[in-house]
């Protein structure tokens, strides 16, 4: 485990919270690095975050306010803002650098299945396995997208992008190819006249879809033009959520890339 992975047990401990280990029975918290950082794809030279996802069952999710006063005793930083189920702090040190830590509290599924980042990780070890001489190249890739998307201001789910995971799953489905990812979504998004088709259009025409299981999700229920209340997410739709413009962002950053 890293540092951070056994102070989130000690914290779990100190809350009376038992953590679920190999071999046992399906109960307990169970602790998953979901961010970039774990998979290696973050962007060089950004703040180093580290994204958890905490799955407790049912019985003990009322108790996470017991966890995160207890993380704070083991993990001190300053408190950023959150939802009702977070716990986000910044200035952390560990092993003498300052990381950022986002904890989020999810119930588990009454049926199990892979998470969306532990997908990403296996399609990963995958290319190594098979053509270990472009695994540096395939992530390579994921991280010139992020790169591209963040400079644009459309790379975070925040912003109306796709999110870490969503890039990543998106390159991954062209073959670890920026290029033929770009291209792929620039067809089905410009007509024939050259004009940019509404997000509507272009969503029946391209879909990113995740293989995974969305930690955060509450509904196990799939729906048509959904985003991030699925389990099984459609990552193009973050593009449009909230009724942002990240659809326009994001298509006017693939066609500028170079600017």
């Amino acid at each position: 485990k890293t540092e951070i992975e056994n102070k989130i047990h000690e914290a779990l401990r100190v809350a009376g919270i038992p953590s679920r280990t190999s071999g046992e029975l399906a109960v307990g918290a169970e602790i998953h690095n979901t961010g970039s950082t774990a998979r290696g794809t973050s962007i060089p030279g950004t703040v180093v975050d580290f994204d958890i996802a905490i799955r407790l069952d049912e019985t003990d999710l009322a108790q996470h306010g017991k966890i995160s006063d207890a993380l704070d005793a083991v993990l001190a930083g300053e408190k950023e803002s959150g939802a009702a189920n977070q716990w986000r702090r910044s200035g952390i040190e560990i092993q003498g650098k300052s990381v950022d830590i986002d904890v989020t509290y999810v119930s588990k599924p009454e049926v199990e299945g892979m998470p969306s980042h532990a997908v990403v990780e296996q399609r990963l070890r995958a290319v190594e396995q098979s053509t270990p001489q472009e695994a540096d190249l395939v992530r390579a890739n994921i991280v010139y997208a992020k790169q591209v998307l963040k400079r644009f201001n459309v790379y975070k789910k925040l912003d109306g992008g796709l999110g870490g995971l969503g890039v990543e799953n998106w390159i991954l489905q062209h073959g670890g190819s920026f290029a033929k990812a770009r291209e792929s979504v620039l067809r089905a998004a410009i007509d024939e006249q050259g004009s940019i088709r509404s997000f509507e259009d272009c969503a029946a025409r391209y879909a990113i879809p995740d293989p995974g299981v969305n930690l955060t999700s509450d509904s196990v229920e799939k729906g048509a033009t959904g985003y991030g209340q699925y389990r099984h997410d459609n990552f193009f739709y973050f593009l449009n959520r909230d009724g942002s413009d990240g659809y326009g962002k994001f298509i006017h950053a693939l066609q500028h890339l170079a600017e």
